[in-house]
């Protein structure tokens, strides 16, 4: 049932590459993209079940596309075709997702973006988004008929290219998710099932690739519960995987000390959360306590299957890329990921899958850097929640990762991470939560010591979405929409133009 069949897959580059006989583009069209598409078409037998459907039904999980929408197969075309017409600025009216999309797609074009919002009615951390890329933002007093009315205007008497819905070209992009499902089914549906308005891993971070097996694992053991200890996107994937499994899941977290759009996944997915008077060490011996006394199973990163599950990031970097990296870097907390990453390079050069091996470098945030320190940190801090730990429970994992690979465990000042989270973000269109902003802080410092040669490959864990912290984006960015009445002069003389 599991026989191998491991071959190098050619790399996914978006939905222009993959369908360009059927897009409006040519051989002169630059290709602006951020590797969209590809989303998994998910079983939903359960819910098919609870509801008394009898027929089966796969819900295509458009949430795991870079900015998180439906909006980024449209928006490549878009932003693509506007490079072509030689645009230096687009401009979107967005109830949230367009104005996102825009934004990450502009950043990466090297164009200006300018959104408009309907004052008080987009949710904050679709409008977190729009700031990190950098747009400039303008709310108007009425709704998105109003701003999309202003928009239009704006498009016909200014040189700037609209990129909502009603450029034909952002149709042409949202069409792929249909030629996915029929790719991923081998047929077309009998039905699809989509909301109408103005017509990844699965929880958004890398525990969904432990989670899976430690999940799987617990239902052969036949446990009925599993518990775990989490700073928020181990609680987030556990509380997912066991409401898949039809298992009770317990999260226990640091009091205070877990963003909200990680506690809200915990929470929606039907866990019981209990948040004690200490931080997450004190959080995993609670944990690790009463696994030892009650019929639960511990799905944090102290059980070896996650780490089996994890390894699996580290084969397809090297099928990606046709070959191992020389350097990976990525943030270290708890330690599990660095020890699984390490393992899985080991294996795919033990396998002859590689011919090299990378040399791994794991960067903490100054205020919590225990492996770097030398000794536990009793109150670690940091604004990079998810590593904010004192005492990892893969020390000695990630170590021997460190000096087993050449590489080293090095550590990271909140201002250096903030630097590089907005950064990645105004650069590049991607947005990441801060944790994942570490090892590209821990990178700017490589490339100022010339630590890296010239010509090197190097990759780069991101552990979990920006929107996993979106009040963190609202912050750092410093600026809020500038509100405006909903006339054409009012908003030109905002934007500038």
């Amino acid at each position: 049932m599991f026989a191998s069949s491991l071959h190098a897959p050619s790399r996914w580059q978006g939905v222009i590459s993959r369908y360009a006989e059927f897009l409006p583009v040519s051989d002169s069209t630059p290709i602006v993209s951020l590797c969209e598409g590809n989303t998994p078409l998910v079983p939903a037998h359960n819910f098919a079940e609870a509801v008394g459907a009898k027929c089966k039904l796969y819900l295509k999980y458009e949430g795991l596309n870079p900015t998180a929408s439906f909006k980024d197969r449209g928006m490549t075309v878009a932003i693509s075709k506007a490079c072509e017409k030689g645009a230096q600025a687009v401009v979107c009216a967005s109830t949230g997702n367009t104005s996102a999309s825009a934004a990450a797609y502009a950043a990466r074009a090297k164009l200006k973006c300018f959104v408009v919002l309907p004052h008080g009615n987009i949710a904050m951390g679709k409008l977190s988004q729009a700031l990190i890329y950098g747009a400039q933002t303008i709310a108007v007093d009425g709704n998105f008929d109003a701003a999309l009315r202003l928009v239009r205007e704006l498009a016909a008497s200014a040189p700037v290219e609209i990129v909502n819905s009603v450029n034909p070209v952002r149709i042409q992009g949202q069409k792929t998710a249909a030629f996915e499902i029929c790719d991923q089914l081998g047929r077309a549906p009998d039905f699809h099932f989509l909301p109408v308005g103005n017509a990844g891993n699965i929880t958004a971070s890398f525990k969904d690739r432990g989670m899976t097996v430690a999940i799987s694992k617990a239902c052969e053991k036949g446990a009925q519960a599993v518990v775990c200890a989490s700073t928020g996107n181990t609680s987030a994937s556990a509380a997912a995987y066991a409401a898949r499994a039809k298992l009770k899941c317990f999260v226990v977290l640091p009091h205070g000390n877990i963003a909200m759009g990680k506690l809200s996944q915990a929470l929606i997915y039907g866990a019981q959360t209990i948040a004690v008077d200490g931080n997450f060490d004190a959080a995993l011996r609670l944990v690790r306590e009463l696994a030892a006394s009650a019929p639960v199973e511990i799905v944090n990163s102290v059980n070896p299957v996650r780490i089996q599950g994890q390894k699996t990031a580290a084969f397809e970097i090297c099928d990606q890329l046709g070959r191992a990296p020389d350097f990976h870097f990525l943030p270290v907390g708890n330690a599990g990921n660095i020890t699984a990453y390490w393992q899985g390079f080991q294996e795919y050069f033990c396998h002859r899958r590689t011919k090299q091996k990378p040399q791994m470098c794991g960067f903490q945030a100054a205020g919590a850097a225990p492996i770097v320190d030398g000794h536990p940190v009793e109150k670690p801090e940091t604004v990079a929640t998810a590593i904010q730990i004192g005492n990892p429970a893969s020390w000695n994992g990630a170590v021997r990762a460190a000096q087993e690979s050449g590489g080293f465990i090095a550590k990271v000042a909140d201002e250096e991470i903030l630097h590089a989270y907005r950064k990645i973000a105004q650069t590049d269109g991607v947005f990441v939560e801060p944790a994942c902003a570490a090892p590209l802080a821990g990178f700017i410092q490589s490339v100022r010591n010339a630590h890296i040669p010239e010509g090197s490959l190097v990759t780069a864990t991101m552990t979990g979405h920006g929107l996993k912290d979106p009040d963190r984006a609202l912050a750092v960015s410093g600026k809020e929409p500038e509100v405006v009445p909903p006339n054409a002069s009012a908003l030109m003389k905002a934007l500038g133009i």
